[in-house]
């Protein structure tokens, strides 16, 4: 219960709420909750008309209760109170009631229902009648049954302070045999810290002198057997008897009336000081819908001075329609006794806002209505409605599983992908509100490390750190990397925010790269050592071949010099052919030679003008033919970052065959420029020459392979292979493109890597 639900206190008070027609038998339309506390009957019975209200009068009662029903009506007066009667009460015992009606006319001002708070002074008739009784005590032999009958304690103590009586309600009330108590000190049931003053205020009381029966009421505390303290209310009375002077208490339990008492006085002392320093706007009303109190907020809200506010009427500060709106919502509160609320516009001084009005019943039909601004809850709260909308929308799209889970660990977000991934059956709405805990308990069957998962979470979820990451392993193989992010506004922490995604092909694919990574470096380290063994091979096989070429070019030049005269033409002409078959051959070592060369050479790039570089080789070829005609275009400003050695060899070999191949045209052109493309600058050598076929150009690269005869041009076939292996040195690939009789084309790219890649 509410320290502020007045409802709630009323309905555990002594005083039940009747609304009955009138029409015989007093049929019950509504009834307060506490009846069944008061009377034993349940609500229901009344309203369903299984019990009538005059069905329970006793039947002494009842004609003089009906009469005074009749002149209460006839007179006019909004109500009237009846002289105590008696009820039955469920369990049949008789009670007093104490009954103030309220009469409910219609516009005719015909008597329609009468409204009655019914309270039971059962008690308080009892205490009467026994204080009667007690004056009696000493001659009334009836004395002992009495005290056997009553649930409150009587004592009789003489002017030692010793109990010389005590009744059986001892036991229930205090804890004490009735038996044990007879003979003791009365101050044996008063704590030790009250007992001097008690000895003396019994001392003054039983000093008054009086011979007749004096009562007095007072309230103490007592000490219960079990060493608690109850709070008592006792009727003392004092006597003779011959004498001696004796008094006689009743003492009754009132600890738990004194405890509503402390806890109504301090609702009300709350209640004042709530309303003050309420942030909220607080007006209470009359039934008219005047204004009877405001706090300082209601002015603030209102933008109305506090004073002018006492005395003005709902109807009109709320405006036309709006003030209707709150005090009919104020009607059906204090009709049916419940709070009701409502939104609404107020037109204030600075503009419009939406006020939330929270009206609660009073006593009779007054009421009051709690106010606030909230304007700007609405505005946040359509604005975080869009922003979760757009959130929802954007997170049920992604194949990503997600989750958002509130500081409570409870599923907040939850999308498709999530429920395909852990939990097929469900839909994300299934899972809102769940403990993300419990879900991920569930798995046990689905995840292989499900345990530790669930502790993982635990850990994350109270150390609440920046972000991490886990692996979650299915027992049918799937593999799901499982990131954690907090959710905080500030220093503010609101959640979690979980991803999910699912790496078993990539993991599967990355395994596989793996092992195909592992056989290309066997293979790679297998092939490196061929290739040395393949170079060391030509190199060993190069210098070993000179020697016996030296001694037939020796012995043939010897022949052709020394038996001139003894050799025929034929045989001069075998002699010249030997020589130059062993020149040629050469030749083609030291292409071997250079080609085992470079598979040795280390890249080392230096920024160098390719332009330059090759009017250095244009100039050299210009001279070894200078009876030709050759038109050289080499672009200014090619500035690339490689090995000039190695380019210089390059260079050699595709402007020397570009020089080479044209030199059966009447005006050669040879060209070198640069063209753009998405990887990079794009070198070009271009010479309008002899060409070649197309479908021959796989094998234009290749080492001895020629597309031209040795009648046409000469030539090893090797230059190409030279320069398509420095390209690739240097990262870059070469291709070429041609027409038989229209020259060549080729190109090539010079990447500008830091370290040199071949392919």
């Amino acid at each position: 219960m509410g320290i502020f639900d007045e409802r709630a206190l009323f309905e555990r008070g002594p005083v039940v709420l009747f609304c009955w027609r009138a029409v015989d038998g007093w049929p019950v339309e509504h009834v307060s909750k506490n009846v069944t506390d008061v009377l034993g009957y349940d609500g229901e019975e009344f309203v369903s008309g299984a019990v009538a209200y005059a069905a329970l009068v006793h039947e002494e009662d009842i004609g003089r209760v009906g009469s005074e029903v009749a002149a209460g009506s006839a007179s006019g007066a909004p109500a009237f109170e009846h002289e105590p009667y008696r009820l039955r009460h469920k369990d049949g015992r008789v009670m007093w009631i104490y009954d103030f009606t309220h009469v409910i006319r219609d516009a005719a001002g015909a008597v329609t229902h009468f409204v009655g708070y019914v309270f039971d002074i059962t008690a308080r008739i009892d205490g009467e009648n026994e204080r009667m009784r007690l004056a009696r005590l000493v001659n009334d032999s009836r004395t002992e049954a009495f005290a056997r009958g009553t649930p409150d304690v009587l004592l009789t103590v003489d002017e030692a302070g010793m109990v010389v009586y005590a009744s059986t309600a001892t036991r229930k009330v205090l804890g004490h045999a009735p038996e044990a108590l007879v003979g003791s000190p009365l101050t044996n049931i008063v704590p030790q810290r009250l007992r001097m003053a008690h000895e003396k205020g019994f001392a003054q009381y039983l000093k008054t002198g009086k011979r007749t029966m004096e009562w007095s009421a007072i309230a103490f505390r007592a000490l219960h057997a079990n060493g608690h303290e109850v709070d008592i209310e006792a009727a003392l009375g004092s006597y003779e008897v011959g004498a001696k002077r004796f008094m006689t208490a009743v003492l009754r339990d009132v600890t738990e009336r004194t405890r509503q008492t402390e806890l109504l006085v301090r609702t009300l002392e709350l209640k004042r000081a709530v309303m003050d320093g309420s942030p909220t706007s607080i007006v209470a009303c009359k039934g008219s819908g005047l204004i009877a109190l405001a706090n300082e907020q209601a002015s603030k809200l209102f933008e109305v001075p506090a004073k002018e506010l006492e005395g003005k009427s709902l109807y009109t500060l709320l405006a036309a329609g709006h003030g209707a709106a709150v005090c009919s919502l104020a009607a059906e509160a204090v009709f049916t006794r419940e709070t009701r609320s409502i939104e609404l516009p107020f037109q204030g001084k600075n503009g419009t806002k939406l006020l939330r009005h929270v009206v609660s019943p009073l006593e009779q039909a007054d009421f009051v209505v709690s106010s606030e601004d909230v304007t700007a809850i609405r505005t946040n709260e359509r604005s975080l409605a869009r922003e979760a909308a757009r959130l929802s929308s954007l997170v049920g799209h992604l194949e990503v599983g997600v989750f958002v889970e509130d500081e409570n660990r409870r599923f907040v977000v939850v999308n498709e992908s999530f429920c395909r991934m852990f939990a097929a059956d469900a839909r994300p709405a299934d899972l809102v509100g769940r403990q993300s805990a419990e879900f991920f308990r569930d798995l046990g069957n689905l995840v292989e490390n499900a345990d530790e998962v669930l502790r993982r979470s635990d850990e994350l979820g109270r150390v609440r750190v920046a972000a991490t990451r886990d692996v979650i392993h299915t027992v049918d193989g799937r593999v799901f990397e499982r990131d954690y992010v907090p959710v905080r506004d500030g220093e503010v922490f609101h959640g979690h925010l979980w991803t999910f995604t699912d790496v078993t092909e990539s993991r599967t694919t990355q395994a596989k790269i793996l092992r195909l990574n592992e056989a290309l470096e066997r293979r790679a380290t297998s092939l490196a050592a061929m290739n040395g063994e393949l170079e060391a091979f030509s190199y060993s096989v190069s210098h070993d071949l000179r020697a016996p070429l030296r001694s037939i070019h020796g012995f043939a030049l010897a022949l052709s010099e020394d038996y001139a005269a003894t050799i025929d033409g034929e045989g001069q002409e075998y002699l010249k052919r030997i020589m130059n078959g062993v020149s040629r051959m050469g030749i083609l070592i030291d292409d071997m030679l250079e080609l085992a060369r470079l598979g040795r050479t280390k890249v080392v790039r230096k920024t160098i003008d390719l332009g330059e570089l090759a009017r250095a080789v244009a100039d050299e070829l210009t001279a070894s033919a200078p009876t030709r005609v050759v038109t050289w275009r080499i672009a200014d400003g090619l500035e690339v970052h490689a090995d000039p050695s190695l380019l210089r060899a390059a260079l050699g070999n595709l402007l020397g065959n570009a020089h080479k191949y044209s030199r059966n045209v009447d005006h050669a052109v040879i060209e070198l420029f640069a063209e753009p493309s998405a990887e990079g600058p794009v070198y070009v050598v271009r010479d309008n020459g002899a060409g070649f076929e197309m479908a021959h150009a796989s094998r234009l690269f290749s080492a001895f392979e020629r597309l031209h005869t040795r009648a046409e041009f000469e030539g090893t076939g090797v230059g190409l292979a030279t320069v398509k292996r420095i390209v690739a040195k240097h990262g870059g690939r070469i291709w070429a493109q041609a027409a038989v009789g229209r020259g060549a084309t080729f190109r090539f790219t010079l990447p500008s890597f830091d370290e040199p890649r071949e392919s």
